[in-house]
């Protein structure tokens, strides 16, 4: 493809289409910001996978985030806006999952990092938890951790049979995530601690694809 991948946004109401990202490098994995005015994405525009940033009404050029030697892409921000977190390609570690204050400094600090392949992660509304996925268990099988933030040392195992792509509800008292072809959720009880009951399955789908 000579234009490589691009970001496209999608009008809900009318389902029109729009191009975000106009350059011939490859754009992809987009997170919209807190407030909706910029959107997060990583662009091969200077040979490595870096994080960039672009407002959402499409003004203006693209800005540079977060510059690594190695494949960086968005995955979270903060509800206030100030930490996102990143999937981060290391050769040592696999995939790890940092996170970058993006008010004032711009510091990038490891969340977590192990053998284990760990992605998909997610602040909580209330900013004080992370859900992600990792194979630490079995390299065949992911599930999914909840851990605090910053990052203090604990966590808990939230799916027992696997897990993906979890997402939390807008008040924070539940968490989403599939497993093999079923949506299941956890109800989860505000605290100071991580508390939660066992997951429940919602329904079941036909999946498009394998999961990892």
């Amino acid at each position: 493809n000579p234009v490589g991948t691009s970001v496209w946004l999608v009008n809900v109401a009318s389902g029109a289409f729009t191009r975000f990202t106009l350059d011939k490098s490859d754009n992809r994995w987009p997170v919209w910001s807190s407030d909706a005015r910029w959107i997060y994405f990583s662009s091969n525009a200077t040979g490595m996978y870096n994080i960039y940033r672009k407002r959402a009404d499409g003004s203006g050029t693209r800005e540079l985030v977060r510059r690594s030697p190695y494949l960086e892409s968005p995955l979270s921000i903060s509800r206030d806006g100030r930490y996102l977190l990143s999937n981060h390609l290391s050769p040592q570690t696999s995939n790890d999952i940092w996170y970058l204050l993006l008010q004032p400094s711009g510091k990038a600090s490891v969340f977590v990092s192990t053998p284990a392949f760990e992605s998909d992660a997610v602040f909580s509304p209330n900013g004080k938890w992370v859900a992600y996925v990792s194979n630490e268990n079995s390299p065949s099988n992911y599930e999914v951790f909840v851990a605090p933030f910053p990052p203090g040392g604990s966590k808990w195992q939230v799916s027992s049979n696997g897990g993906h792509w979890p997402i939390w509800s807008d008040d924070g008292r539940e968490l989403y995530f599939v497993s093999g072809s079923t949506l299941m959720t956890t109800k989860v009880t505000p605290g100071t601690t991580f508390q939660f009951q066992p997951p429940e399955p919602l329904f079941s789908f036909r999946t498009p694809e394998n999961f990892r």
